[in-house]
């Protein structure tokens, strides 16, 4: 199953647009419903938000996400 991040560059933006933009995207990754009968049941966003500064976001329908690894995963 391909779980690549699709890459989304927002650092050309200007400061106060980049973060309405990136709460944007993270609200759409949370309101798009996962299809329980086709893989995979998780998606993930690499925003580039400067040179050296990116957010990583992910969603994971609680059918496959627990507590113990949703801890492991804010550790990593």
């Amino acid at each position: 199953v391909d779980v690549a991040p699709r890459r989304i560059d927002l650092s050309e933006l200007p400061d106060a647009e980049r973060g309405r933009a990136l709460l944007a995207c993270l609200q759409r990754l949370h309101d798009e419903p996962f299809d329980l009968a086709r893989a995979p049941l998780v998606r993930t966003e690499l925003v580039r938000l400067g040179a050296d500064d990116h957010a990583l976001l992910v969603a994971q329908h609680h059918a496959i996400t627990d507590g113990a690894s949703l801890a492991l995963l804010g550790d990593e």
